[in-house]
């Protein structure tokens, strides 16, 4: 009998799986290649011994945990939450050496079979990542025996993620069956896999892959169907234009007809994959007037889909077809009813101001600009500015200045830190957009705001930016404009906005020229390390630290930095005695 105390580690780790706290179990899995490791060295050998198990069977005995675990997790942990499940199809596909080698290859195979039936998408794509994985390092008479059978069951499943895992694993299995089980499985394939069984086979006749192309196009399950579309892009690459025409725009039509949403959402999203397939003349005259009905979408999510593509589609039609049957769409949009799709919208609608004229986009594409600019979301106001230079190009900033400076400044204090932090990092795209005089005029007062903004986040991306705009306008610019405001925060009550000077010199120093920084910089060192707070004293030394590098040649500065550091070396408050040591030892 085996002893039931060597089995307790097995036990306990049983039981961290068994808990309720989903954290809990998420971890344990996570570690379970370690533990397992460190349980095998201690416990294998008093088992072998007390079973009294020999050669092969005694190395077999090596991985008893292990097989005892997997066992576990075959029969009680396949219900889990979908993180737990993620973790555990990870787990397993790299859990080879873990149970034998290649000999015992198969037992992990059974354990990801179940994880490629379950509902979550994400949790299955691992699955079958580890299956392929596995299948490298097993024999080939082992996949016609067995790994076959395996595709077969999932293909025989009731439900569709089953099938779904099968077409995903064929291209694997395929090349090392025989003659008889390629057939099979040929008739087998979904379409999910389509163009890679075009890849293995290139010589099959195309008669045939469209004849199977044909059948999964009309299985009832959209997530198999869906699959199509992107078999369209493929065959299109392998069949001459004119069996394209005859073939595949019918099907393409149909998808973008479909009764499911997802699908017409598909055929939206990869407009462009079909319009490259299919060549731009073509998808001009076809595809034009689906684009044109995916943009009024009963679903949210294809108007958002086809939004999404609007630039790159517009490329290929001409503007006057941009103007008189997308353009019209996109009015409507303004005022959808999803905040997602005006964000979308707002993201995009820029982008084809370079391809229609002036004064198309003065009369078209302005109001919409203008509409969206006040919008309820943050968001969506935010987006606009994202691609604004479009429209700057085509009207100039002097006819958008009276627009964009009132979003930009409520935008800039709106009360979710993070759409403010977006603003923040704008900034130096648009000073490249607007150029200096106009930013001095009209958005340099808000970057000063923001240096003493009560989000750390906010005031850190506030530094940075000037460090960026230092680049773009020069030194001269940022010792006249910004630089002074900086420094003057060195006398702030609040010693958090004391520091933000101590921040933004070691930021600035980067870009500064080394007489700059001893003549603007070193000053405000010199009285902030003797400033009461140990805090901004060590922020000092790190400082330092940071300049020393951009001090190199330039004697002088070099000297007083030291020997300030030298001074603080001495502080009472050991922080600070220790970054000055250390900016000291560089």
């Amino acid at each position: 009998m085996v002893d039931t105390k060597a089995l307790y580690p097995i036990a306990v780790l049983i039981d961290e799986l068994k808990s309720e706290d989903q954290k809990k179990r998420y971890l344990i899995i996570d570690v379970m290649h370690y533990l397992i490791m460190t349980l095998e060295l201690i416990q294998l050998r008093i088992l072998a011994r007390q079973l009294q198990l020999q050669g092969k069977r005694e190395l077999e005995m090596n991985y008893f945990l292990t097989f005892q675990i997997i066992d576990y997790l075959n029969l009680d942990l396949m219900d889990d939450e979908e993180e737990v499940l993620l973790a555990l199809a990870d787990v397993l596909g790299n859990f080879l050496d873990y149970v034998g080698g290649p000999a015992h290859a198969l037992h992990l195979v059974k354990s990801l079979e179940k994880l490629c039936q379950v509902e979550e998408t994400t949790v299955r794509d691992k699955a079958t990542e580890g299956i392929k994985r596995i299948l490298s390092f097993v024999k080939i008479k082992d996949i016609e025996t067995q790994v076959v059978d395996l595709v077969k069951r999932l293909m025989n499943g009731e439900g569709y993620t089953a099938k779904f895992s099968a077409t995903q694993l064929i291209p694997t299995i395929y090349p090392n069956v025989s003659p008889q089980s390629q057939q099979d499985l040929m008739g087998k394939v979904a379409a999910i896999v389509l163009n890679e069984m075009i890849k293995l086979v290139p010589k099959t006749p195309e008669a045939e892959l469209l004849n199977i192309f044909g059948r999964f196009f009309k299985d009832e399950q959209d997530s198999v169907r869906m699959q199509g579309i992107d078999s369209c892009v493929v065959f299109a690459k392998h069949l001459p234009v004119s069996k394209v025409n005859a073939y595949l725009l019918p099907y393409i039509k149909k998808f973008a007809e479909d009764k499911s949403w997802r699908i017409r959402y598909l055929v939206a999203d990869r407009i462009m994959d079909l319009a490259n397939g299919i060549g731009y003349d073509q998808a001009k005259e076809h595809l034009l007037p689906y684009y044109q009905g995916f943009l009024s979408d009963s679903e949210s999510e294809v108007r958002t889909a086809a939004v999404s593509r609007l630039s790159d589609f517009c490329k290929i039609v001409d503007a006057q077809s941009t103007i008189a049957k997308i353009i019209p769409a996109l009015k409507k949009l303004q005022t959808d009813q999803f905040q997602y799709v005006r964000s979308a919208l707002a993201e995009n609608v820029l982008a084809i101001c370079p391809q229609i004229d002036k004064a198309s986009t003065n009369e078209h594409i302005l109001p919409i600009f203008l509409a969206l600019l006040r919008d309820e979301s943050s968001d969506v106001r935010l987006n606009l500015f994202k691609r604004l230079e479009d429209l700057n190009k085509v009207l100039g900033i002097e006819n958008l200045s009276q627009s964009i400076i009132p979003a930009l400044t409520e935008l800039s204090q709106d009360k979710n830190w993070r759409i403010k932090l977006s603003v923040v990092e704008q900034f130096p795209i648009l000073a490249k957009q607007l150029g200096e005089v106009f930013f001095n005029e009209k958005l340099s007062p808000i970057c000063i705001t923001w240096l003493s903004d009560n989000i750390f986040s906010i005031r850190e991306a506030a530094l940075n930016n000037l460090k960026q705009l230092t680049e773009i306008f020069g030194v001269t610019w940022a010792t006249k404009y910004v630089v002074p405001q900086l420094l003057s925060l060195q006398v702030n009550s609040n010693y958090l906005h004391r520091l933000t000077p101590l921040f933004g010199i070691a930021q600035m120093s980067q870009v500064m020229p080394s007489e700059a920084i001893k003549k603007l910089f070193l000053p405000v060192l010199a009285t902030l390390s003797q400033d009461q707070i140990p805090n901004i004293r060590m922020n000092v030394a790190k400082s330092i630290h940071s300049i020393l590098p951009y001090a190199k040649g330039n004697v002088e500065l070099e000297d007083k930095l030291k020997q300030m550091l030298r001074e603080l070396a001495k502080d009472q408050d050991q922080d600070v005695k220790y970054y000055s040591a250390r900016a000291l030892a560089h």
